[in-house]
């Protein structure tokens, strides 16, 4: 499995001006029909049939309006990060119950990224002294002006190198936010795996290629750096449930679904661990598309052994 490279907003398919200019579509989410109003290009752009809502001869896009009752505000307000930023945050994990964390007292979890957060925030502005009428936006700007011409005079630089332009990137922030880390084991990280997941299935849903490429690199990249806790592998029972539940995921006949690949890939490369915890075992019980899988994973590579071992 490989990273697919989002194309970049500045080509002409993704051009910003052809987003920010086009009409306003709204979205009405969950049961809750929260309502969201965002540039059309910025959604048809990511799939044809998208394109087709957003764009074709149905009621929807012609009043440029549509329902999703089955898709959560969470994963909604991702998959917009990801229209105009081509990267989401994944949410933040949970602590686990008293009686299966550890006595560590637990990290505060760090704020939300907003645009309009920073470290430093800049002192307000102050007001001109010698205004005594301002009729209009532009005799306040000229007032402004006016007052900073009064007050702005500065020494030169002795040196070019010395002058220091430093600003706050909210950019540079929101990335951060996105990138996987790794935990503690006294979080539950049920909440970061399931928004994966979830962004996973609305991708599939509606032919977002990019989307889905970019969810199993953030699953993987983050299950890779996963620490378990084998007193309680809640976090990634419940990823094994929503993968394989079949109204999310399907395999089709020759081919097996990206994200129950992945997620049984992992499973596998850590059986030595998660195999002898009392979750797991209650969970094969179940039966189910995932333990088919799982069998059949594991017996093939079983035979694969067998096949190349030296004979003696």
């Amino acid at each position: 499995m490989s990273f697919v490279e989002r194309p970049s907003l500045f080509s002409e398919t993704f051009s910003f001006e052809r987003i920010i200019s086009s009409r306003i579509f709204e979205f009405v989410i969950g049961h809750e029909k929260t309502s969201f109003k965002i540039h059309s290009s910025a959604v048809a752009l990511q799939s044809g049939v998208l394109n087709h809502l957003i764009n074709g001869v149905m009621i929807e896009a012609q009043v440029g309006r549509v329902v999703w009752e089955d898709v959560n505000v969470e994963t909604f307000t991702r998959f917009i990060h990801f229209a105009y930023l081509g990267d989401y945050p994944a949410p933040a994990s949970a602590p686990l119950p008293r009686s299966t964390s550890s006595a560590v007292p637990p990290v505060p979890a760090a704020p939300p990224f907003t645009f309009l957060s920073s470290k430093t925030p800049e002192p307000p502005l102050e007001t001109p002294q010698k205004v005594s009428k301002i009729d209009s936006w532009q005799d306040f700007l000229s007032s402004m002006n006016k007052a900073k011409q009064e007050s702005a005079f500065k020494p030169p630089s002795r040196d070019f190198r010395d002058l220091n332009y430093s600003a706050h990137v909210p950019a540079m922030e929101f990335f951060k936010s996105c990138k996987p880390r790794s935990n503690y084991s006294f979080e539950d990280c049920t909440p970061v795996f399931i928004a994966h997941a979830q962004l996973y299935v609305f991708a599939e849903k509606y032919g977002i290629s990019a989307l889905k490429q970019i969810t199993l690199h953030k699953l993987h990249k983050t299950l890779a750096i996963y620490t378990i806790n084998p007193a309680d592998i809640s976090a990634i029972i419940e990823l094994i449930r929503f993968t394989f539940y079949e109204d999310n995921t399907l395999d089709q006949e020759n081919h097996v679904d990206d994200l129950r690949e992945l997620v049984l890939a992992y499973v596998i490369s850590e059986i030595r661990i998660i195999g002898k915890c009392e979750q797991f075992l209650l969970l094969i019980e179940d039966g189910g598309p995932f333990v088919k899988r799982i069998w059949l994973s594991l017996l093939a590579t079983k035979s694969h052994k067998i096949e190349t071992s030296p004979i003696a």
